[in-house]
């Protein structure tokens, strides 16, 4: 498997070759376990949904049409095994696990204000559980993710516009439960906005 070869014919070659499907896996473990951890909140259930997302993967890689993205396909996979996941188990998040600490972490900040970034983090994944599903799919996507409106639209099978929709909406409900169940928070970034 080489650099040239483009997203779709590496997910066919992978179909018939083991060591093309391997190269694969290494390739995409990255992003499809930061989905995972994303939607699920720790990295035990980030694991498992990774390993079932590939296993999903290796099951119907010759349904993958010639002219779709492989990638975007993949994604799709990971974020409803990681829904699935989570309604399955409906766990909290652990906010102090490794891979929170180092969520989002910027090396300019001082450890007061990573501990306010991850402690935020924290309260918005599990806020954004709340949300309907194709909401938290989109808002997970873009906003923790930072997939592009029109890859998220491949990964999930829907318009433009559905996922700008879906996205407002998202960030509209996440903004009023901050409001209503951390009305200090609000206020305190307020000011600090000023």
């Amino acid at each position: 498997m080489t650099k040239q070869d483009n997203d779709t014919d590496i997910f066919h070659k992978a179909a018939s070759d083991p060591s093309c499907f391997r190269a694969l896996v290494e390739r995409f473990r990255g992003r499809v376990m930061s989905i995972a951890w994303r939607i699920t909140g720790n990295a035990e259930d980030a694991h498992d949904v990774a390993q079932e997302t590939f296993i999903k993967l290796h099951r119907s890689l010759n349904a993958i049409e010639r002219d779709r993205s492989g990638a975007s396909y993949l994604y799709r996979i990971a974020t409803n095994t990681a829904l699935d996941h989570v309604r399955k188990r409906r766990r909290t998040v652990d906010i102090d696990s490794p891979e929170a600490a180092e969520a989002g972490h910027n090396p300019g900040e001082s450890s007061e204000q990573r501990m306010e970034n991850r402690e935020l983090h924290g309260i918005i994944v599990r806020l954004a559980e709340k949300l309907p599903r194709k909401q938290r799919q989109v808002f997970t996507l873009r906003d923790l993710e930072g997939f592009e409106m029109a890859e998220i639209a491949d990964i999930l099978g829907i318009a433009n516009v559905t996922v700008r929709v879906h996205l407002a909406r998202a960030r509209l409900k996440l903004k009023r439960l901050l409001m209503k169940q951390y009305p200090d928070l609000v206020r305190s970034y307020r000011e600090d906005m000023s």
